[in-house]
C-alpha cells in the first residue's frame, strides 16, 4: 500500500509506502512521477534501513545502509544512476 498525491495524473509530492504489516517501507518525494531528493527505505523487520538521494528517477549521490542502531554499515556512491564506488564501514 502507498499514500501520496498526484498532479496532472502523475505522482507528485511526498509518498509513503508500507509493508503488509503496516510498517513504513519507503518514504520520499516524487516530482513529475519520478523519485527526487532523499528517500528512506526500511526492511520488513524494521532492523535496518537505507537512505539515499534520487535525481529525477536516477540514484545520484551517497546511499547508506544503516543498522538497527541507525549507524552506517555500508556506503555506495551513484552518479546519474550508475554505481561509482562502494565500501563497507
Amino acid at each position: 500500500m502507498e499514500q501520496g498525491s498526484f498532479a496532472g495524473g502523475v505522482k507528485d509530492g511526498v509518498w509513503v509506502s508500507y509493508h503488509a504489516d503496516g510498517a513504513r517501507s519507503s518514504e520520499g518525494k516524487m516530482i513529475d512521477g519520478k523519485q527526487h531528493g532523499e528517500w528512506s527505505y526500511w526492511s520488513s523487520d524494521g532492523q535496518s534501513r537505507t537512505v539515499g538521494q534520487w535525481k529525477l528517477g536516477n540514484k545520484d549521490g551517497v546511499w547508506r545502509e544503516m543498522n538497527a542502531e541507525d549507524r552506517a554499515v555500508a556506503e555506495r556512491l551513484y552518479r546519474d544512476g550508475r554505481l561509482v564506488s562502494q565500501k563497507d564501514l
